[in-house]
């Protein structure tokens, strides 16, 4: 049976909400830059020339609406990534596959406490390792016993 985890709402809301803290920082930013009553007390105050706070005010927000694009666009591409465990392998993203024959180890150790788990693997000749973490994946602990299940993996003794 294939378990699938998508993206996780705690990562793609966090997202949203750094891009709204950036809209609101380069709106007010800007608005104090360019039109506010700030501007003209600053420019008031120096003989018609922006100090460094003004010209801060003024250009910051170009930076701001940028990191807030970046948060929109990687928030609203979350939804379309996922994890699949089906019966020949770990298939992420419909891109890379590790098949369960290339896993050497199974680290779950962290998995209860910390909400993540390191799978290592051979490919190509080349020893690499994935970190899933439950903060970039929802459904995650099904996923891990899918991959368990079907590995075979046997877990560690308590001592």
């Amino acid at each position: 049976m294939a378990v699938e985890a998508s993206a996780s709402r705690f990562n793609r809301n966090n997202g949203f909400i750094f891009a709204a803290v950036c809209i609101a920082a380069a709106l007010w930013f800007g608005y104090d830059g360019w039109f506010g009553s700030y501007r003209d007390t600053e420019l008031e105050g120096n003989d018609g020339k922006p100090t460094v706070n003004l010209m801060f005010n003024m250009y910051v927000p170009i930076p701001l609406a940028a990191g807030a694009g970046y948060f929109l666009v990687t928030s609203l591409l979350s939804a379309s990534r996922k994890l699949v465990a089906d019966e020949s392998g770990l298939v992420i993203n419909d891109k890379k596959t590790v098949r369960y024959a290339e896993m050497k180890s199974i680290d779950k150790r962290h998995f209860d406490k910390e909400g993540h788990f390191t799978i290592e693997y051979e490919q190509a000749g080349k020893v690499e390792r994935l970190k899933l973490s439950d903060r970039k994946w929802d459904n995650l602990g099904l996923l891990l016993d899918e991959v368990v299940k079907q590995t075979g993996a046997e877990p560690e003794k308590q001592e």
